[in-house]
């Protein structure tokens, strides 16, 4: 992710959806713009769970952190370990 740091990322979970939360900052000094965080999620054993899209979609100012939702249609609740890529 280069510049970019995930935080708080989070899981929860309801009646079977779930959704992910998180927050991106930009370490540089400088603005960046970024369309989409990819995310992928997977299960104890390795194996990929799904991969979903957090949208930006606009420059992010110089060590600011900005906060973003992805409604996700499956239950997360084996999701052990996450990655994540710029887009």
């Amino acid at each position: 992710l280069d510049i970019l740091e995930i935080q708080n990322f989070n899981i929860a979970i309801e009646s079977g959806e779930s959704f992910v939360s998180f927050d991106v900052k930009n370490n540089s000094t400088e603005p960046t713009y970024v369309e989409y965080i990819k995310v992928l999620l997977y299960d104890k054993d390795d194996s990929l769970i799904i991969t979903t899209y957090g949208y930006i979609g606009k420059n992010i100012d110089g060590l600011e952190t900005i906060h973003t939702e992805v409604d996700v249609n499956i239950d997360l609740s084996k999701a052990s370990r996450v990655s994540y890529e710029r887009m």
